[in-house]
């Protein structure tokens, strides 16, 4: 369990202008490759592994707010193939196993979204000829689809964790577990009525 959460959420702030810097050098255009060096693809890799568990931490230990925690990210999600396909000269293996051709949009919780990059069975990074880039990933449990994110998504993802600040926590003692159980954890001020409700 994480103890002291600043320095966590320091090192994730750190973890975004490490990336950043990188990002900078990759977009501007030396090359007519717009695919990323390895370099790249292993600081894109190491950024998502490492804010998936950092903040995964911090949920655990309960220091992220409720606001934070409660909001769904939005990712595309293709569906698996049912049937063989013959992958084309140049093709990745993945496109043998996803259909790209069709997709939905689907909304996962802060923590979904940390166990799937954890547990991921697929991670891939896409790229466009303009320089967009793109996660792809499952985990062991979910490889009958595939999501996607933009990078810069996930990117705003860590800086909401690294940014989100608890300044008002409110406990009641549960009989049942016998112990005192928090139920509101704000990056807001409460109402100064909100303070002494009952629960």
């Amino acid at each position: 369990m994480v103890n002291e959460s600043s320095y966590w959420k320091a090192d994730l702030a750190r973890e975004i202008k490490t990336l950043g810097r990188h990002l900078e050098r990759y977009k501007a255009p030396k090359k007519r490759d717009p695919s990323p060096s390895d370099l790249l693809s292993y600081e894109i890799e190491r950024f998502a592994f490492l804010t998936a568990f950092i903040t995964r931490k911090l949920l655990d230990s309960v220091k992220l707010s409720q606001e934070l925690e409660s909001e769904n990210i939005k990712l595309r999600a293709f569906p698996g193939r049912k049937r063989p396909y013959k992958r084309q000269e140049g093709e990745h293996e993945i496109m043998e196993r996803f259909r790209f051709s069709s997709s939905r949009w689907v909304a996962l919780s802060l923590r979904r979204l940390c166990d799937i990059l954890i547990h991921s069975s697929d991670f891939h990074i896409a790229f466009t000829k303009e320089r967009e880039l793109f996660v792809s990933f499952n985990s062991d449990r979910t490889k009958t689809e595939l999501y996607e994110m933009a990078l810069p998504a996930l990117i705003a993802v860590a800086g909401a964790v690294a940014a989100d600040d608890v300044v008002y926590s409110h406990a009641v003692w549960d009989s049942k577990l016998g112990r005192r159980r928090e139920i509101i954890r704000s990056r807001n001020h409460p109402r100064d009525e909100d303070v002494y409700r009952r629960p």
